[in-house]
Formats: structure tokens, C-alpha cells, sequence
């Protein structure tokens, strides 16, 4: 990724409205779109060329900025702002979670700000779904793997020996 001449601090708010691989391509896919819809006769702000065409979160977002004096006020420059946006969501790295089932979104918001927390970074998660492991859940991070899982758990006693069980 090339060296921005933005502020980072204009790109942050974006990271706030992902948790999952879905909400981060539906997120670049809307930018994306924004890209080639922005410049179509229309002066001003972001937010006020793109009208109604982003997600009022994303609108949001973008008065925000706007009202912080983060964003260009030219064409060209408002492009090069949504290509550095766009490179910064490229580099928040992944992080692979195995669940017993299909999560909610409150649920991988708060998953995701847990794992967050603990990697020190913004992360965006991997989900997948395995009935198998029974419950709990499987992370996967930077070649690093964690089993919280109620399956292996019921895996040990099923290859557990009779001495095992008792004396445990």
C-alpha cells in the first residue's frame, strides 16, 4: 500500500461498520460503486453527490468526515480519498472463526470487538459454519490456531480411557 496523504483518523469510522468477510466486500463493493457513480454532473461533498445511492450508515459516515474537514473538495481528489480508503480496508487482516452455528450480527460484533481487543488491532472475521464441533467456537490467526470448542472437549472423553475418566 502506497503512503496516504490522508488522514488515517478519516478512515477509522469505516472499520466500525464491519465485522464479517460480508460486511467488509459489501462495504468495498459500495465504494466501489460510489466510485464510478460519484462524478456524474454533481458538485460538492460526497455524501451530496452520492444522494440516496450509499447505505445511511455510510452516509452518515461520510457528513461526519465532511463536518471534520477530512474530506477533499475536488473531484480528482475526492477519488484518490475513496482509493486510499479502499487500501486501507485492504490491509485490516482476517481472522478465521468456526461456529456451531450461524451467528447473529450482535453476535459478531461482539465477537469481533473481543478479538480485536486482544490482537491490538482491528481485525475482520473469516466466519464458518461446522455443526460438528457442537458449540463454542475455533479461531485461526496469523498460523495460529485455538480450539474453544465443546466437540473437542467431547472428542477427549470419548477417547478417554476408563483410568482417566475416573482418576480426572
Amino acid at each position: 500500500m502506497n503512503s496516504s496523504p490522508y488522514d488515517s483518523s478519516s478512515f477509522i469510522p469505516f472499520t466500525g461498520i464491519i465485522n464479517d468477510r460480508e460486511g467488509y466486500l459489501h462495504l468495498i463493493e459500495e465504494l466501489e460503486g460510489l466510485k464510478r457513480f460519484l462524478f456524474r454532473d454533481k458538485a460538492g461533498p460526497i455524501s451530496v453527490k452520492a444522494g440516496g445511492y450509499i447505505s445511511a450508515d455510510l452516509e452518515k459516515i461520510f457528513k461526519e468526515i465532511e463536518q471534520r474537514g477530512l474530506e477533499p473538495a475536488t473531484d480528482d481528489k475526492q477519488n484518490d480519498f475513496l482509493n486510499a480508503l479502499i487500501d486501507y480496508l485492504e490491509i485490516i487482516p482476517f481472522v478465521k472463526i468456526t461456529l456451531s452455528f450461524d451467528p447473529t450480527a450482535i453476535f459478531l460484533s461482539s465477537i469481533n470487538n473481543k478479538i480485536s481487543l486482544l490482537a491490538n488491532k482491528k481485525i475482520i472475521l473469516d466466519v464458518a459454519v461446522d455443526r460438528r464441533i457442537i458449540g463454542g467456537l475455533k479461531i485461526e490467526y496469523l498460523g495460529k490456531f485455538a480450539d474453544y470448542s465443546v466437540g473437542k472437549k467431547v472428542d477427549l472423553f470419548l477417547t478417554s480411557s476408563k483410568e482417566q475418566f475416573i482418576h480426572d
